[in-house]
């Protein structure tokens, strides 16, 4: 589950991290590429609950996932 802080998250692909996100870099994903569309795969984890978000980018990223 969220907290009421991080489910103020923007969810666009390029909207940057809010403060209470903390960046994990020990989890990180591989660049994907489709056909030259490519993906790549960025964790953080919510210092105020401790949720874990996955933040796509890339031409065919989705943006933030909780």
């Amino acid at each position: 589950m969220t907290c009421k802080v991080c489910e103020r998250q923007p969810r666009k692909r390029r909207d940057p991290p809010l403060p209470c996100m903390e960046y994990i870099p020990e989890d990180q994903g591989k660049y994907a590429s489709f056909h030259g569309r490519g993906s790549e795969e960025s964790y953080y984890k919510c210092v105020e609950c401790g949720h874990k978000w996955l933040h796509e980018t890339g031409n065919c990223g989705m943006g933030w996932q909780p």
